[in-house]
């Protein structure tokens, strides 16, 4: 195969892919971040992962936190606001990035699915919500790191 052949078969493969990962006709309808509000559990790995959300107007506010046994060993403040027509979704860690919140960019929105996404963040460029039920979600957060993907998957259950 030549060498232009085979970029095009290589484009044609990643076009695909990027197709099949995309919303369903039947879930062209928006991402309600309602879904989200409420205190939620990942128990599956070594230490519990947590995520609470609440809505103040139509901003809604979170804390992510890992507890290791009865410590806190991790602690973020998330909002996900609306602005200039686009979902932002905010993360701040105390001390990373000089303690500012990192935006991510709605891009991808479906009626169950919407991922945000800062392609110039080191680590994660990509956070994805999935709802799965009224009592499940499942969140990934993905990207380069150091020139090598890496890719974080949470499955919560609604504890609250």
């Amino acid at each position: 195969m030549n060498g232009t052949l085979k970029i095009c078969m290589s484009q044609l493969l990643i076009f695909a892919a990027i197709l099949l990962t995309a919303c369903s006709d039947s879930e062209q309808s928006s991402f309600e971040v309602d879904q989200i509000v409420g205190k939620w559990r990942d128990s599956s790995k070594k230490h519990a992962y947590f995520e609470q959300w609440t809505k103040d107007d139509s901003t809604y506010y979170g804390n992510g936190f890992v507890m290791a046994e009865d410590d806190t060993v991790f602690i973020e403040n998330l909002k996900i606001d609306r602005e200039k027509g686009f979902l932002f979704y905010y993360a701040q860690v105390h001390n990373q990035n000089e303690g500012d919140a990192v935006p991510f960019k709605e891009e991808e929105n479906c009626a169950s699915k919407i991922t945000f996404s800062n392609h110039n963040h080191e680590f994660p460029q990509h956070i994805t919500y999935e709802i799965l039920s009224d009592s499940a979600m499942h969140v990934v957060v993905d990207g380069e790191e150091y020139g090598k993907y890496r890719k974080l998957e949470f499955d919560f259950r609604k504890i609250e």
